[in-house]
């Protein structure tokens, strides 16, 4: 489900309501808020030698070449690793990063 700008606002106004009235700090409300907002681990589907995580990331094993994973995103080839969880690391890594520069969060101008 895709919420409108307005939902959003809507919503965490509400979660903010909720732990306000709950009595709440302004840091422990802003903890909740930030992890409420914060990017989702990504699931991964196995499909043969095939590992698709979702946002074009997609992790090949290269038998046939070197036996390692090829971590890949929207079929650009990228970084090569020698085991599946540093290839997986790595994806993870990259999407809480790009979440985060999109955010405009933290920036400074």
């Amino acid at each position: 489900m895709t919420l409108t700008r307005e939902q959003m606002i809507e919503a965490l106004a509400e979660l903010v309501r909720e732990h306000r009235n709950a009595g709440r700090s302004s840091e422990e409300i802003a903890t909740i808020a930030f992890d409420a907002m914060s990017p989702k681990p990504l699931v991964w589907q196995r499909n043969g030698d095939h590992w698709a995580g979702g946002f074009g990331y997609v992790i090949r094993r290269m038998r046939a070449v070197s036996g390692r994973y090829y971590l890949t995103r929207r079929n650009a080839f990228g970084q090569e690793f020698d085991t599946l969880e540093q290839a997986k690391a790595a994806a993870e890594a990259y999407h809480v990063a790009a979440f985060w520069a999109m955010s405009g969060i933290g920036e400074t101008t």
